[in-house]
């Protein structure tokens, strides 16, 4: 459910880049997983249980939830991006 939310806010900052911004949209979402893969590797090497998978599952979920999101703020006529706190 929030995939495509995230694409589209990730393709309405600079319309004209769309192609772009879903292309490295995309990638970093396939090296997050990347990375998540490689630390439940770390953490579930010796053990035959389904618990550490279980413990890296919750914490990734946990630091995906956010009191104050972090988002990208385009202004008109400048040609940078700002990393802002979302006032709730």
């Amino acid at each position: 459910m929030t995939i495509p939310s995230a694409t589209v806010y990730m393709i309405s900052i600079k319309p004209h880049l769309a192609g772009t911004a879903s292309g490295l949209g995309g990638s970093i979402m396939i090296a997050m997983g990347d990375i998540l893969s490689i630390a439940a590797n770390i953490v579930m090497e010796g053990h035959s249980t389904e618990t550490p998978m279980a413990l890296v599952m919750f914490l990734s979920s946990g630091l995906s939830l956010n009191k104050r999101p972090l988002r990208l703020s385009y202004e008109p006529g400048c040609s940078k991006l700002k990393l802002v706190k979302v006032d709730t």
